[in-house]
């Protein structure tokens, strides 16, 4: 998975796979879902994500079981790495 940040527009985009995509869904609230051509989200791009990231309401219309797998994966990595690392943890603890 890769999460891309632009903040010239300010949309956050996970994406999933690189197969291509087969069509766009909106999603509503700024949120479009690039699906291939089974219907598997490859991408979700999320518009003015600044001001919050509304997921929960699209797991009834799509299978986000992928992304948020990915994401506690990463965070898991993330705060392994922070504990495991005395001078980041001071570094972080300090602000």
């Amino acid at each position: 998975m890769r999460i891309m940040f632009d903040s010239d527009v300010d949309a956050l985009t996970f994406v999933l796979s690189d197969a291509p995509v087969a069509r766009t869904v909106e999603a509503g609230d700024g949120r479009m879902i690039d699906l291939d051509d089974q219907g598997r989200v490859i991408a979700v791009e999320i518009l003015g994500a600044s001001s919050g990231l509304a997921l929960h309401d699209l797991t009834d219309r799509f299978d986000l079981t992928p992304l948020f797998v990915e994401l506690r994966e990463s965070a898991r990595h993330a705060r392994a790495g922070v504990e495991g690392d005395p001078m980041l943890r001071e570094a972080l603890a300090a602000r």
